[in-house]
């Protein structure tokens, strides 16, 4: 049995419906608006050994950590203790000059779009880097923007969409009808990834993703492009 969480405005149940109609769901519209974020993030985070929960805890405190930056540069150093910007960081160091560069941007941008970084964004930033791996490494595939996700089981579907909230009340069976693609992917390599993750470990774990790679437990994400039908609640 394959299920679905239904976007209740525009997938009924009986009625055959287009994945390009419904893919994008409305919850994550702060995507899009977090890729500048991304752009900013990406080249620092790629050039330093540093856990992604510490580029976003420089962030949240831009202002206060810029001051600490020029502070110490004035002091004539070149270098920060991890734990001055983020104490769940491992024991090292971090180079003052574009860690203050990646801040400077981020503080133009943020005033300028009016847009505060918060927790929940983290998500979001790392689902940008999902798509923007696929678009790099595999851009034959169906990006998880242009698809919806179908699941094998009721346990991996609410784990997979609990951000999203339940339309319909509840999950349905679906029945496919014209396929364009349907690609069979592990989520744990999204899903078991940390915040204390560095680059590499992010990088190497989304490539396995979408090389079809699976762990010993996996958790089965359907993507799907063509037309489906919801047959009834589960």
């Amino acid at each position: 049995m394959i299920l679905r969480i239904a976007d209740s405005e525009k997938e009924h149940i009986r009625s055959v419906i287009d994945s390009d109609d419904v893919c994008f769901l409305p919850a994550m519209s702060r995507v899009f608006k977090m890729i500048p974020v991304f752009n900013i993030i990406y080249p620092f985070w790629s050039e330093n050994n540093v856990q992604l929960d510490t580029v976003f805890e420089s962030l949240k405190n831009c202002d206060t950590l810029l001051q600490k930056l020029q502070d110490l540069e004035n002091q004539g150093k070149t270098h920060v203790i991890s734990g001055l910007v983020n104490i769940n960081e491992e024991a090292g160091v971090i180079a003052i000059e574009p860690l203050k560069d990646m801040l400077v941007l981020y503080k133009k941008y943020r005033d300028k779009a009016e847009i505060e970084l918060k927790d929940t964004d983290m998500t979001f930033v790392q689902e940008y880097f999902h798509e923007f791996v696929r678009r790099m490494c595999y851009p034959e595939k169906t990006g998880r923007f242009s698809a919806v996700a179908f699941y094998e089981n009721l346990g991996v579907a609410d784990e997979a969409n609990k951000n999203y909230g339940r339309k319909f009340g509840g999950f349905c069976e679906v029945e496919t009808v014209t396929t364009r693609s349907l690609d069979r992917y592990d989520l744990r390599w999204l899903t078991d990834v940390r915040p204390t993750c560095v680059f590499e470990e992010f990088f190497d774990a989304v490539k396995s993703y979408w090389n079809g790679e699976m762990t010993e437990s996996p958790k089965i994400e359907y993507l799907f492009s063509g037309k489906y039908m919801l047959k009834e609640m589960v």
